[in-house]
């Protein structure tokens, strides 16, 4: 009884050691890569700073879409490429629209 309570006990101290020892490894080795290649990733990929609105001219960074239908009464085919929703609802009451907006992902 003596001699298993020793063996599982070694085994447990063993065990434990190669845990610690590999979770020491892995930090020291994820440091390492992240201090060298996400700093290269960083610099070779300019974040997104969004779009300009064509009719007001401010940057806005957000994605949104308008169904081609409604985009073609509203601004019409080949008007203006980008809007900001807040120009585009002020164009929507010009016309007479009514936008209804989800928010999705």
């Amino acid at each position: 009884m003596i001699i298993t309570a020793i063996g599982q006990t070694s085994v447990f101290l063993g065990l434990t050691v190669l845990i610690i020892l590999g979770m020491i490894l892995a930090r020291l080795f994820f440091q390492r890569w992240d201090r060298k290649n996400i700093k290269v990733w960083l610099e070779a990929e300019a974040p997104w700073e969004g779009e300009k609105c064509q009719a007001c001219g401010q940057p806005y960074s957000y994605v949104w879409s308008a169904p081609n239908e409604m985009w073609n009464q509203v601004v019409g085919k080949g008007g203006a490429g980008f809007l900001c929703i807040p120009c585009f609802d002020k164009l929507c009451v010009k016309k007479g629209k009514v936008p209804y907006w989800t928010c999705g992902y």
